[in-house]
C-alpha cells in the first residue's frame, strides 16, 4: 500500500512551500502461527458468549469502532460464517485474515 501525504502553506521568504511524506507499508497478514493459538474450549465455536467477568475489558473491542450505515463490514465478515452450525472459531480468524488480504490486494491493483 503506498500513501503520499502533502500539506502545502503559503509561506514565503525562504520557507518551503510544500512538506510531502511519501511511504510504502508492509503488511504481513500471515496465519503461520495461528495453529498454536490457544483458544478457550467455551470460545471454540463461533457465536460464543463472553463471561460477565471479562465484558468490562472487552467492551470497547466489541463495539463498533466505525461508522457503516449500509453494513458492508457486517456482510462481508458474515460470509465466513457457517449458516448450519457453530463456526470453528480458528478457522473463522485464518479465514477472515486470507479474505481480508485477498480483498486488500484487489484494492490496490484495482
Amino acid at each position: 500500500m503506498r500513501s503520499t501525504t502533502t500539506w502545502t502553506s503559503r509561506a514565503s521568504r525562504g520557507r518551503a512551500k510544500e512538506l510531502r511524506f511519501d511511504s510504502t507499508v508492509r503488511l504481513d497478514h500471515s496465519h503461520a502461527d495461528i495453529h498454536d493459538l490457544d483458544i478457550e474450549e467455551l470460545a471454540r465455536g463461533y457465536p460464543f458468549i463472553y463471561g460477565a467477568e471479562g465484558m468490562p475489558d472487552l467492551a470497547r473491542f466489541v463495539e463498533r469502532q466505525s461508522v457503516d450505515p449500509d453494513c458492508h463490514v457486517e456482510r462481508w465478515a458474515r460470509t465466513f460464517l457457517r449458516n448450519d452450525r457453530p463456526t470453528n472459531t480458528l478457522a473463522f480468524l485464518i479465514n477472515l485474515t486470507s479474505g481480508h488480504q485477498t480483498d486488500l490486494q484487489a484494492h490496490a491493483q484495482g
